[in-house]
Order: structure tokens, then sequence, then C-alpha cells
């Protein structure tokens, strides 16, 4: 790969860093398909270059099980960050709230991470008053409750679209299995084997696409994964019973009737 580009201080070679940024921030372009289930034109964002050749350079002189942990090494790395990340986007964002404000589920895990004694003491606290160390830890957990649901529904995602596919391709199989007779072949044997095989290629395919899109999926509903906060519940009004109102007395009653009688034998 050509290394002799001018930088904008000189021009001296790029190193190894500044190639690598380069290649990164390339733009990636779109491309149309059709989508079987919808029978829709949609647009699908494709990379316009791949860097097998550049990578193939960089890794040529590299041990292969040195080349798998670093790989390891660094996407735990990328995970304990976008776990670090989405805690402390939590904590910010409940940083006025109270532990018995949150729902079920992280006010058990508060109650792993503190003890039985120190969570009462801070149960009635905004959880922006804790300590350094033990905010640390409150991120911790916030930032594994988001990781959790985020990956749940990125499993449910994927299997979904990819059992939508399998579903297809079955009923298209099942359709033209029976052509296998033209080439004395048995229908029933060839419709099992390929079976077999489009089910273990759906396995495949659905841990490839987990891993593929762990690191780079976004949720498109974040209240999903945010924790829910119970507001307060109002107090009840006080009921204030009336007064009755006083009924007439009698003489008042007796001079009403007198009056009305009056009317009448006037008219």
């Amino acid at each position: 790969m050509d290394r002799s580009l001018k930088t904008e201080k000189g021009d001296s070679a790029l190193n190894d860093v500044q190639l690598l940024g380069l290649l990164i921030q390339m733009p990636q372009g779109s491309r149309a398909s059709f989508d079987k289930r919808t029978h829709r034109r949609v647009w699908r964002r494709t990379t316009r270059l791949t860097y097998y050749y550049a990578a193939a350079q960089l890794l040529e002189k590299q041990d292969p099980e040195e080349v798998t942990e670093e790989v390891l090494a660094h996407l735990e790395a990328a995970q304990s960050a976008m776990r670090y990340a989405w805690g402390s986007s939590e904590l910010s964002r409940l940083a006025a709230s109270r532990p018995v404000e949150l729902d079920d589920k992280t006010q058990l895990g508060l109650q792993t991470i503190f003890n039985e004694k120190r969570y009462t003491e801070i149960s009635e606290s905004p959880l922006g008053d804790l300590s350094s160390e033990e905010k640390l830890k409150v991120i911790d957990e916030l930032g594994r409750q988001a990781l959790t649901e985020i990956y749940r529904q990125l499993i449910l995602g994927v299997i979904s679209e990819l059992w939508v596919e399998y579903l297809t391709s079955m009923e298209a199989l099942r359709v033209s299995i029976g052509l296998e007779a033209y080439a004395q072949r048995d229908p029933l044997v060839q419709y099992k084997n390929r079976a077999f095989e489009m089910f273990r290629e759906l396995l495949d395919n659905t841990r490839t696409g987990v891993v593929t899109r762990m690191f780079i999926y976004r949720p498109r509903d974040m209240s999903s994964v945010q924790t829910s906060v119970s507001s307060p519940q109002p107090e009840p009004p006080v009921l204030v019973a009336e007064a009755p109102q006083a009924s007439p007395t009698e003489p008042e009653e007796k001079k009403k009737g007198k009056r009305k009688r009056r009317r009448r034998r006037r008219r």
C-alpha cells in the first residue's frame, strides 16, 4: 500500500495510526435490495472498500495465537467500555432518584452489590449522594443491566430475521424437491439432507449475526433499556363532610301552606 501521501504539516509519509484512521473514516455506500418478507425495495448500507490485503500485511509476521488473544482482549475491553458508558449515562439520569423509586430488577441488583445494612441506609437517599467508590459499583451494575437488555433485543431481532428467511427457504425447498426424482434420487432423502444443512446454517448465521452486531447495535426504543423510575404517589385528598342543610322549621312550612291556599282562593 502506498504510504507516500502528503500530510497537512509536511511531506512525511503516514504512519500506521494515521493510515488506520484514514481507512476507518472512509464513507459507506448504500445499495438497493428486495425484501422477501415485505416485497418492497429497501436500502442497505454497504462498505465501499475492503481492506483484506492491508490487514494481511499487518498480520503477516504475527503468531495466530497472539492475534487471537489480542482480538479477544480487544473485544473484552470494548465490552467493558460499553458497560461503563451505559452505566454512567444511567447514573447521570438517575442521580436525583432514590433506590426505593427504581424498578424491582434494579433494586435487586443494588441489594446484591451492597450489603443489607448499607442498602437500607442509602435506600432513601439520592444516588448522586453516594461516595465515588459506591458510584462505580452502581455504574457497573446499571451498565450490566442495560447491556443485558440490549443483547436480549439483539438476539431476538437476529432470530426473527433469520427464522423468516429459513421458513421461506424451506417452503421453496418443499415445492421444488420433487424434481430430484428426475435425477434418479429419492426426494424424501434429499429433503431431509438439505433441511438438516439449512438448519445447521441457520444456527451458524445466528451466532455470527449476534457477534458481529453486538458491538455496533443501538436500540431504537431507548426507554426499553433504561431503568424505570416510579413517580411518588400523590397523597389522597382529604374528604370534608358537608354540613347538612337545615330543614325548614315547622312554623315556616305552615306559613307557606297558608300562602298557597290564599292564592288558590283568589283564583
